[in-house]
């Protein structure tokens, strides 16, 4: 029952968390400490190796466990004030996964404890795990985000509505649309057939590139 349980804890894509390209423009990326996340990376595969043991891990080896997951939590939070405003997400999401991962050895701990009510305990990790993918899946974006391409200008869009396009042209696909006031962090800029100007930006989550129509932005957020 456990190797059920926990399968979903193995393929955590945190385990591959990969470390940063150089950075296009010569401009500089998010200035994380030196060793930030190839540490980050050498941590959560230890983490891996210890999950892995999970289910046949004796009593005294979750505690064990829960010691390493909780001073791996404490180290993170000592670091936040070292960190860059740009970097602070990415360390909360990071501190986030470690206190789920605390609870989630903690739950197995108990169904050893207390096997009578090991299903309600069971159904407690089946949620964490729904959780602690979730937040996979936000550093893995947050990682991304923290590797792109850095921002030349800011705009903000001033009409009611504008088509996100895939290219510099109202002839390209429309990728989504974005609403008055959007910040737009503009990373390049290029011309169409008629010498109207469009800027490159990120939308969404951040990891997709898009186009919107220069004439269609200011400064300044819209009032």
């Amino acid at each position: 029952m456990m190797r059920h349980v926990l399968s979903s804890l193995l393929c955590l894509a945190l385990l591959s968390l990969p470390l940063p390209p150089p950075v296009a423009r010569g401009q500089a990326p998010c200035a994380l400490p030196p060793g930030y996340l190839s540490d980050a990376q050498a941590d959560f595969e230890t983490f891996g190796a210890q999950l892995g043991e999970v289910d046949s891990a004796s009593p005294a080896e979750l505690a064990t466990f829960l010691l390493t997951f909780s001073e791996a939590r404490q180290r993170y939070e000592e670091q936040t004030e070292a960190l860059p405003s740009c970097g602070l997400r990415l360390n909360v999401l990071l501190i986030s996964l470690l206190s789920n991962l605390q609870e989630v050895v903690a739950f197995v701990l108990a169904i050893q404890l207390d096997p009578e009510n090991a299903d309600q305990y069971v159904e407690r990790i089946d949620l964490l795990n729904t959780r602690l993918n979730r937040y996979t899946e936000r550093i893995e974006a947050e990682t991304l985000r923290l590797q792109r391409e850095p921002a030349i200008a800011v705009r903000y869009l001033t009409v009611e509505a504008a088509n996100v396009r895939s290219g510099p042209g109202a002839e390209n696909p429309t990728l989504t649309v974005i609403e008055q006031g959007a910040r737009i962090e503009v990373i390049s800029l290029s011309v169409d057939g008629n010498d109207n100007p469009w800027y490159e930006f990120y939308y969404g989550e951040g990891l997709e590139t898009g186009w919107v129509l220069a004439e269609l932005t200011q400064v300044t957020p819209p009032q």
